[in-house]
């Protein structure tokens, strides 16, 4: 998987959370339990697929669960990177790791 399709994968998994979210919205939330499971069901399985397209690619270093892990704290923990700070994350010897955007999450996971 190149950078560019990891990064369209991801942009556009965000665009349509966004779309989701602003429709829920604009019905005043008159929306199911069972539609916001289904589509957490759904978001789930689109990023495990994301992390194992990676990881089979043989471009990551990394086991396929820590994949899985850096790339659903990215969107879930830290909003596609717009809440990342100096101190979001780091190495054991310090060093900062910049996860900012879905650039740099790829920079990472394939370093």
């Amino acid at each position: 998987m190149t950078k560019q399709e990891f990064v369209e994968y991801l942009d556009a998994l965000h665009e349509y959370e966004t779309f989701e979210h602003d429709m829920c919205k604009t019905s005043q939330y008159a929306i199911s339990l069972f539609e916001i499971s289904s589509l957490s069901t759904l978001l789930t399985k689109y990023l495990n697929l994301l992390a194992d397209v990676l990881y089979s690619s043989k471009q990551s270093k990394m086991a396929l669960e820590e994949i899985q892990d850096w790339i659903f704290y990215f969107v879930y923990e830290i909003d596609y990177g717009k809440e990342w700070t100096d101190e979001t994350c780091s190495e054991a010897d310090g060093t900062v790791i910049d996860i900012s955007t879905s650039e740099k999450l790829y920079d990472y996971l394939t370093r």
